[in-house]
């Protein structure tokens, strides 16, 4: 292999771990907004006031799901 052909070689690879990480970044953004989402759903339903144990319970549990998702 010629070191032309090896520059394009690695460009490729590193073009593509490029839109991986931007893919996963663009992912984790959107599982954050998805996240904030359902912690202010919890609070309009009073969830928070009412019992905050069980608020972060279910905010824990949301965030395992979320992380599980994005790293599958």
């Amino acid at each position: 292999m010629t070191r032309e052909e090896e520059q394009v070689q690695l460009k490729e690879i590193y073009d593509e771990i490029s839109r991986e990480e931007n893919f996963k970044e663009e992912e984790l953004s959107s599982l954050k907004n998805e996240f904030n989402l359902i912690n202010k759903l919890l609070d309009s339903y009073g969830i928070a006031r009412a019992n905050n144990k069980m608020k972060l319970s279910l905010i824990e549990r949301i965030e395992i799901a979320l992380k599980q998702r994005l790293f599958a």
